[in-house]
């Protein structure tokens, strides 16, 4: 009798492993919702707190004010001034005044400091910002003033804007048109200076050709007292004509500069850009800050997230731990 072969060992099959099921979110709401009297209690305390809180704090008013630099005729011939400029790019396309100069000189140093010692109704904004008397004391105004107004610029349409925000609406407006006045003052003083400049140097090359033209023709003249008859010789005839062409080289451009001196004179009276107020500052009715609504809604979530971890803390401590 043979012996028949071992039958194969059916081994079980692997099964794949089974996913666990998300946690659910139930648990988390009905936690919620077994103590939505305290969380809807809490939520609403917090919303009146921030709101009270935003009627207690100081108000602040925004004053703002906007204007565009206007075109002017580009800056030649300035020599130093204007080679400075134009390394600094003060000046923008067009030979008008860039829109990021003002902005530049809006957030100086220079200008904050002017703004600061000026007295506004017998005050300077050193003792607005309660720092007169320390070593140190217009440093920490200009800190404090550097966030209480902004300035920005539309690419499009160049317009600049300032905002000045501070306790008093009287005084917001006061700050930022002395500042609209303190641009206006210095893009005039600074194209001035230029003008000036170039007046001077023309005026300075008009005298120099004045003296030439005098020694020329001085020149001409004592040639033809001491040469009465030069028909004959012609080395004579030819000084004279040479005489007479540096003479009238001499004059022309001794009339071509008094025409540009003269026009140099005008151009320092007019050549002298002003900023184009679109809407002068204004005096604000409503404080911009602390927003009474956002101080609500802020302080109600941060409540309602309170409570919330409350809760959650009071339901784990009554969970009992299975052994």
């Amino acid at each position: 009798m043979t012996d028949s072969p071992p039958s194969p060992v059916a081994w079980p099959r692997p099964q794949p492993a089974t996913p666990q099921p998300p946690e659910p979110f139930w648990p988390i709401a009905e936690t919620l919702l077994r103590r939505w009297r305290f969380l809807l209690g809490v939520t609403v305390a917090a919303a009146l707190f921030g709101l009270g809180l935003a009627f207690v704090l100081p108000k602040y008013y925004t004053s703002t004010g906007s204007f565009v630099p206007e075109e002017r005729g580009g800056v030649k011939n300035l020599g130093v001034l204007g080679g400075l400029v134009g390394q600094l790019d003060l000046l923008g396309g067009g030979g008008s005044e860039s829109p990021d100069f003002y902005q530049r000189l809006l957030t100086s140093r220079q200008l904050r400091t002017r703004i600061l010692t000026t007295a506004f109704g017998g005050h300077t904004l050193v003792d607005y910002y309660h720092t007169s008397g320390r070593p140190d004391s217009l440093e920490k105004a200009s800190k404090k003033f550097a966030n209480d107004y902004s300035v920005s610029v539309d690419r499009v349409t160049r317009i600049v804007t300032l905002d000045v925000e501070l306790k008093s609406p009287e005084l917001a407006r006061a700050v930022a048109q002395h500042m609209l006045q303190a641009v206006d003052s210095f893009n005039s003083t600074i194209r001035r200076t230029m003008a000036g400049e170039r007046r001077r140097f023309v005026e300075t090359r008009f005298n120099d050709a004045a003296s030439q033209l005098d020694a020329a023709e001085r020149e001409l003249r004592d040639f033809n007292m001491s040469n009465r008859s030069i028909s004959d010789s012609p080395s004579l005839q030819f000084e004279r004509s040479r005489l007479e062409r540096k003479a009238l080289l001499t004059s022309t451009l001794h009339q071509t500069l008094a025409q540009q001196l003269q026009t140099a004179r005008i151009d320092e009276v007019n050549d002298t850009p002003v900023i184009s107020t679109i809407d002068p500052p204004s005096l604000p009715v409503r404080p911009s800050s602390p927003r009474r609504v956002v101080f609500a809604l802020v302080a109600s979530f941060l409540g309602f997230l309170l409570a919330s971890c409350w809760a959650f803390w009071r339901a784990a401590r009554s969970t009992p731990v299975v052994q």
